[in-house]
């Protein structure tokens, strides 16, 4: 018996040697194209197999999402389902077809259907996304196609191939179309450029939302997958061979070399493809989704201003440097500067419709207060800029549109709020964030702005108290007051720490937020309804906060304020609008306005109704605290007065107008070059920094 057993386990490890010897054979062949014509059959039949199966997938979305109905509350829309299924069924069925065209015939057919495709790749992008295409002016047109063929063109210069080419250029549109849906639904802009830079941040809070198709966009997923499939069809359509390969190259390099020159080089185009980056969505329907992108590259470009030259810059700074201040209060204060995620009292600006007030400790503080409203240059996200603007106290009006200057600008150590307090003897330089610590390279960044530790997500407790998705305020608060507890044991000198919360960040779709506010507007806003709960846990998380420095016996200030407004829903904000009691010279900053508060435990000039933007913050801060300010910090002080207001849109003069930051007619242009000269210096010209005007003497 055991012979027979031991027989038995020999012939069986001999036919699994077998097998993974053929299977290793196969491969082996097929690598080396040694296959017989049957085994290269069964490969390409499993292909196309496995194609038809993944096409088969994406066709099912169709179903799996609804797609076909026009609204959740309609039936069957029949052209929803007829339209894609043809789409599906034909292809498929013709990759099992064995079609043998004549050479003439397939380069002709080639060429018409590349033409087609390119064609069809513009139109269907546009109306994927709700854009415009059949109004578009011929030049605009031409300026879209023109970027289309290079990608076509330069994938045939490659692979020489038609084939290659039809296929590369759908995965690129599909690709670009799916982006700029997803980011057009998450955060209310589109996709250009900058964002390249910022996929790493983007990756990180990827994970909370739903991903849901639109028709039209499904639709250029199927569509694409489907001119694929048929361009596989086409025979072996390489028409140029040997040394003729060098006429597409050269092609290939010329039309680059176009491109180039029309959205980089010249300004020709730039009047015309100027993007609106408060609304990029106008612009590519107004110019195209191919053309916008092209300019947003350009835009990522960095001049200096007029008139910039190292010595101008130190000429301001001597202005600005020569007189040492002196601290006004005996004793430093703590400074504890808490930027809230998506905090925006609404009520602080317009008549919110609400069950009951969903923050009324912050509406209650109001001895030895600062408060008001704080204008930013985002909306919906892109927290680091606020972030930036009032640690570094730069301004984003200066910064090319849509890029995020953590991300790409600060390689090198750069000036802020916390190099200016260490220079005074503060301790602690904690940064804190509780979520991931690589978003918007801040575990990088922090270091090079002068923050001694970075707190992230990993450093607290697995069971730490969440609140919807993320850490909570209530447990960020908590970890607040035990890290300045352990340093005092330590320390005796003033406590510095920055801190950026998680617990609003979108989505406002979570199951474990009490439903304790309810807003009284007739409309369908569960995400609006959400965000008021989320803001009743943020405002007892700063009573807590308080209430516990309150009764610390040492100076203290407590700066909260939001990075920017929440992306809900677009009827929610109607009614905002509607109500609104903001003042008219700030129209054209709408969605565009937090609030700040400054309270300490001591004694200190009380104000109500203030308007700043995110800039000013540190030297506010510096002001309140009684603390000396750097040459930069003091020339803010005095162009505030000017310029209370500036953003990345737009800034508010003391006259009360609105202007553009370009407009040179402005009777505040000379205060706003200095100030971009300064900052150019600071950020752009790091080799020639001018010292003195960024340290505190």
């Amino acid at each position: 018996m055991e012979n027979q057993s031991n027989i038995t386990k020999t012939s069986q490890s001999g036919k699994k040697k077998t097998i993974k010897e053929r299977l290793r054979q196969f491969f082996y062949q097929a690598k080396h194209k040694k296959m017989t014509e049957k085994q290269k059959k069964t490969l390409l039949l499993a292909i196309k197999i496995i194609t038809v199966v993944v096409f088969a997938c994406v066709y099912l979305l169709l179903f799996a999402q609804g797609l076909y109905k026009e609204s959740d509350s309609e039936g069957i829309h029949w052209k929803r389902i007829a339209i894609p299924t043809l789409i599906f069924i034909l292809p498929s069925i013709l990759l099992f077809v064995k079609i043998k065209i004549p050479e003439k015939i397939n380069i002709l057919l080639s060429v018409l259907f590349s033409l087609f495709v390119m064609k069809e790749n513009f139109i269907m992008l546009q109306m994927s996304q709700g854009y415009q295409y059949k109004n578009l002016p011929l030049q605009i047109q031409d300026l879209n196609m023109l970027i289309i063929f290079m990608i076509f063109i330069v994938i045939y210069a490659l692979f020489n191939s038609f084939k290659a080419s039809i296929i590369g250029l759908n995965i690129i549109t599909v690709i670009f179309g799916l982006t700029n849906y997803f980011l057009s639904q998450f955060r209310g802009t589109g996709f250009l450029a900058v964002d390249i830079l910022n996929i790493e941040t983007a990756a990180n809070v990827a994970q909370g939302y739903e991903y849901t198709l639109d028709f039209y966009t499904y639709l250029l997923l199927l569509t694409s997958f489907a001119l694929c499939l048929l361009a596989v069809k086409l025979g072996r359509n390489t028409i140029t061979r040997k040394w003729w390969r060098l006429i597409p190259i050269i092609l290939a390099i010329c039309v680059v070399c176009r491109c180039n020159e029309t959205f980089l080089e010249t300004d020709e185009f730039d009047k015309l493809l100027k993007i609106k980056y408060f609304k990029p969505q106008e612009t590519f329907d107004k110019n195209g989704m191919y053309a916008s992108f092209a300019k947003s590259i350009k835009d990522l470009i960095v001049d200096p201003p007029e008139g910039y030259s190292v010595a101008k810059v130190k000429e301001i700074a001597q202005t600005y440097t020569a007189k040492k201040e002196k601290n006004k209060n005996e004793k430093a204060p703590n400074i504890i500067m808490i930027m809230n995620e998506a905090f925006t009292d609404f009520d602080s600006f317009s008549d919110l419709n609400i069950s009951e007030d969903c923050m009324p400790y912050f509406h209650s503080l109001k001895e030895n207060t600062m408060k008001g409203q704080m204008f930013v240059s985002i909306f919906g996200g892109g927290t680091a800029a606020t972030e930036f603007e009032a640690l570094t106290s730069n301004s984003m009006g200066f910064i090319p549109n849509g890029i995020t200057a953590y991300s790409t600008y600060i390689n090198k150590p750069m000036p802020s709020l916390a190099t200016t307090l260490r220079a005074q003897n503060y301790g602690g330089m904690l940064a804190m964030h509780p979520f991931k610590g690589n978003g918007y390279k801040r575990n990088k960044v922090y270091p090079l702005l002068g923050f001694e530790r970075f707190i992230t997500q990993d450093d607290f407790a697995a069971d730490t108290e969440r609140v919807g998705r993320f850490i909570s305020d209530n447990a960020d608060i908590d970890r607040i007051i035990t890290e300045y507890e352990q340093y005092r044991k330590k320390n005796d000198n003033p406590f510095f720490l920055f801190n950026v919360t998680i617990q609003n960040h979108s989505p406002f779709l979570s199951e474990n937020v009490k439903d304790r506010v309810q807003l009284k507007y007739p409309l369908n806003i569960p995400e609006a309804d959400q965000y008021v709960d989320l803001m009743k846990y943020s405002d007892e998380a700063l009573k807590k906060l308080i209430e516990y420095f309150k009764n610390i016996d040492e100076p203290t200030l407590v700066v909260f304020f939001g990075d920017h407004q929440p992306k809900l829903e677009n009827d929610f904000y109607a009614q905002i609008k509607k109500k609104s009691r903001l003042d008219e010279k700030y129209e054209e900053l709408e969605k565009r306005n937090t609030q700040f508060i400054i309270w300490a435990n001591y004694d200190i000039e009380e104000q109500e109704d203030m308007s700043i933007s995110s800039n000013y913050l540190s030297s506010l801060i510096l002001d309140t605290a009684g603390l000396q300010k750097n040459g930069y910090d003091k020339f803010l002080s005095e162009f505030r007065k000017k310029v209370p207001v500036i953003t990345k849109y737009g800034y508010i003069g003391e006259n009360g107008k609105f202007y553009e930051v370009e407009n040179k007619k402005s009777p505040y242009y000379e205060w706003i070059n200095k100030y971009n000269m300064i900052e150019y210096n600071n950020i752009f010209d790091v080799k020639n920094r001018v010292k003195e005007m960024f340290e505190v003497k």
